[in-house]
């Protein structure tokens, strides 16, 4: 029975050990871009949002409260009205999630052995297409194109309890970490909480200062 009991214990440890926390590899890479704040110069700037999910909904959202800091923002923005802010920002998000091979081979096998998923977690991409253009006044200024795309490496047990494979002689790991390669749904909320407020002020400070310029 104490055999039984330690065994139960040593596993629940190996699993819960083998999980990697959310981890933004190229966070840095997307600083906010530098703007400079006139409280007596604030421009009437309206938000239009399409394309994408739930979650592209939460960075336009994200996008438009660091604008506020710059602007008199008006989001969601409805035109046609006749109290259409004077300049108006059209936003198409399109996502795209990708797993990574590497997540099968070397990571999970042979990579159960030293458990490298929880050391160095699964592979995957987080795109985000932002297609942006700006009008004055009904016409059109500018518009640009701007990818993003996050470097991520996260593990959880839903996943890693495959790499305690050495117990069936790594056949679990070997078979497992094929599931490996595709992309994590689990992985998505948490990184918005991770992206949410620096990716809105990166953008918000691309678009205020395509304003600035082409004004």
């Amino acid at each position: 029975m104490k055999t039984k009991t330690m065994s139960i214990l040593i596993l629940a440890l190996l699993l819960v050990g083998c999980s990697h926390t959310l981890e933004v590899k190229n966070l840095d890479k997307y600083n906010k871009t530098a703007f400079s704040i006139s409280q007596t110069d604030r421009l009437n700037v309206g938000i239009v949002g399409s394309g994408g999910d739930g979650d592209c909904g939460r960075l336009t959202n994200a996008i438009a409260t660091q604008l506020q800091k710059q602007a008199n923002v008006t989001y969601p923005c409805k035109p046609g009205s006749d109290k259409d802010p004077e300049y108006l920002v059209e936003m198409k998000i399109t996502p795209a999630y990708e797993g990574s091979f590497w997540n099968w081979f070397p990571i999970s096998f042979p990579g159960f052995l030293i458990f490298t998923p929880a050391w160095n977690g699964y592979g995957y991409d987080a795109k985000y297409d932002f297609d942006v253009t700006i009008l004055k006044e009904g016409t059109k200024i500018d518009s640009f194109k701007e990818p993003v795309v996050f470097d991520i490496r996260h593990a959880d047990m839903d996943r890693t309890w495959v790499e305690l494979g050495w117990l069936e002689v790594g056949i679990t790991a070997f078979i497992g970490g094929l599931f490996s390669m595709s992309y994590d749904p689990d992985v998505t909320p948490q990184l918005m909480e991770k992206i949410e407020r620096p990716l809105g002020e990166y953008m918000a400070g691309k678009i205020m200062q395509s304003i600035r310029t082409k004004r």
